[in-house]
């Protein structure tokens, strides 16, 4: 028995536990309304209330006594028990035969809240065995504040413990004072028991307006208790009033959505169906957001290939809409960014910003210019057109430049490659103006009358950068096309052969094919045009011929081979090393 009373007890308590945590911490049942009778159960004896009637010989009229057996007391009484304890004691009234007021069997006076509703309840029985035959049957009244409120008769049957319950509104009372009179006032019969004897309020209505809570400026939130309806106990339906009702959804809600542009504290009214109120309160704290902001490490937009640096609201949390979570971040690629920071409430703000890419263009071109055999041309290579250039200030360059070999001899850059017809020269370096460099060339008499001057490539420091190539030409004049001999078969490879070794460090080989007869000679130039060895210089007749290049006589540096015919110039390079 001992071990399953206390498995209840756990149980009980395990129950409670787990309803409490559904609650606010505000909003958790309170214990039933207290009794406010004093010994209303009579186990204290004949203490706690008022009577006029006599105490000390039951068997008189106008007599009462705490018993728990009214037969123990008088013969003419029945045997009954107390209804709720085994054993316990109850008030027995043996009746009132004096005519000139209403004696008082029991009174008590107990303290009330205005406006409130209260349960008075108590429990009563017949307890004299003669009633059937003197049929004097007790008639109780009971009064509040000596208004009659409640008047019972008492049945025949004895020992039938019955109950009686009274709801007493106090209007503007703060006390009561309750009484029992018996209105039959006869000698014979006219007994009665009473026992438990209780006085509660009724208004045990509890408001519940949650839990106080943090938002950011801008969010809505739900006050009360959603589980609830933000009110327990007392009598169902509620009505609700929240004040003040700024920022609420509506005030007359259970649980309205609240979205305050300040820290505001509402307060809950909770009405019951009988009319008791309870009321509680709640605060929502509004936070303010942080105001995020993106500055950046340059002006925008960035020149292509460059990068710029993005900056936020500093002390806080950062995420990026690349996925970064540090205060800045550097990007090259245009787009839009985003960063979203928050703040240690929680709180949120975004700033977005488009980084764009400046549109660089540039076009370069070589001249055209017309030339006679023999002489040095200078053909710049210049920026023509740009948009945007020089504010991103790009200044190194790679280009090559394909021109006729036959046609042009370089005097201030060097060849990279070369075929039959063909060399390239690669320049590279860096500018500062529209003139990237110059190229130096010394015209002979070639395979054709002009020679075109190519970009093949051309590139800056950034490779996205529009580029456009505008190529050159070089037009020879004054070339003899009719009359006079044509000393050269440039379908043989060996009309004037390459200069081999090529660089010199003593001796060197060309060769020549002659195929008609004509003046010719064979000369080495300096680079200041000095002539500083004759190979050739006289008539001569076709054939193949041989000439070595002595480079014992020459000092170190760079040369220039050029055949002179009747009708064609052309030119060789070399390099002597000592």
């Amino acid at each position: 028995m001992k071990k399953a009373k206390l498995r209840n007890i756990i149980l009980f308590v395990l129950i409670m536990f787990a309803f409490e945590r559904l609650l606010s911490k505000d909003c958790i049942p309170t214990p039933p309304n207290p009794e406010l009778i004093v010994n209303g159960n009579f186990e204290l004896g004949l203490t706690g209330f008022r009577t006029t009637y006599d105490t000390t010989y039951i068997k008189l009229g106008k007599n009462i006594k705490v018993t728990s057996n009214p037969n123990s007391e008088y013969y003419n009484f029945d045997s009954c028990s107390d209804p709720t304890l085994p054993g316990g004691k109850f008030l027995i009234v043996n009746g009132n035969d004096i005519f000139n007021e209403i004696e008082t069997i029991w009174e008590q006076t107990i303290k009330v809240t205005p406006n409130t509703y209260y349960e008075f309840q108590y429990k009563y029985t017949n307890i004299d065995i003669k009633t059937d035959s003197n049929d004097n049957l007790p008639i109780i009244q009971v009064s509040f504040n000596d208004d009659f409120y409640d008047t019972i008769s008492l049945e025949q049957v004895t020992c039938i413990w019955k109950t009686r319950k009274i709801i007493w509104y106090s209007k503007n009372y703060d006390s009561v004072t309750i009484k029992f009179r018996d209105l039959l006032r006869a000698y014979f019969g006219n007994d009665a028991g009473f026992d438990d004897i209780s006085f509660k309020s009724l208004c045990d209505v509890q408001a519940c307006a949650g839990s106080d809570v943090e938002i950011c400026l801008g969010d809505t939130v739900v006050i009360g208790e959603p589980n609830f309806l933000s009110a327990i106990q007392g009598f169902k339906p509620y009505k609700y009033k929240w004040t003040p009702s700024t920022g609420l959804s509506s005030p007359y809600e259970p649980t309205p959505l609240a979205s305050p542009t300040t820290t505001t504290t509402y307060y809950l009214e909770v009405t019951d169906s009988i009319g008791c109120s309870a009321f509680d309160s709640v605060t929502v704290f509004v936070n303010f957001p942080p105001t995020a902001q993106i500055t950046t490490s340059k002006p925008i937009p960035i020149c292509p290939c460059d990068s710029v640096t993005l900056f936020t609201t500093q002390n806080l949390e950062y995420l990026w809409s690349t996925g970064d979570t540090t205060p800045s971040i550097t990007i090259r690629n245009p787009g839009y960014y985003s960063v979203a920071v928050r703040n240690e409430y929680g709180c949120t703000d975004t700033a977005g910003i488009y980084v764009g890419i400046r549109g660089i263009r540039t076009t370069l071109g070589l001249d055209t210019v017309d030339a006679n055999i023999g002489d040095i041309i200078a053909l710049p290579l210049k920026i023509k057109d740009q948009e945007n250039y020089f504010l991103c200030n790009y200044d190194s360059f790679k280009v090559k430049i394909a021109y006729n070999k036959t046609v042009l001899f370089p005097l201030n850059k060097i060849p990279t490659s070369s075929d039959a017809n063909t060399e390239i020269i690669e320049l590279e370096g860096t500018t500062i103006s529209d003139l990237l460099d110059s190229l130096k060339f010394f015209v002979t008499l070639g395979n054709s009358a002009y020679s075109d001057i190519e970009m093949e490539s051309f590139e800056w420091n950034c490779d996205k950068v529009e580029v456009k190539t505008l190529n050159g030409r070089v037009n020879i004049q004054n070339i003899c096309k009719e009359g006079g001999s044509r000393l050269l078969d440039f379908s043989s490879k060996l009309y004037l052969s390459d200069i081999n070794p090529n660089p010199i460090d003593e001796t060197a080989t060309i060769y020549l094919n002659l195929i008609e007869e004509g003046r010719t000679s064979i000369k080495i130039y300096n680079l200041l045009g000095e002539v500083v060895q004759v190979l050739l210089n006289k008539h001569v007749a076709p054939g193949a011929y041989k000439f070595d290049i002595e480079a014992k006589e020459l000092k170190p540096g760079l040369y220039y081979l050029v055949l002179e015919t009747p009708t064609k110039r052309l030119t060789r390079n070399f390099n002597v090393l000592k």
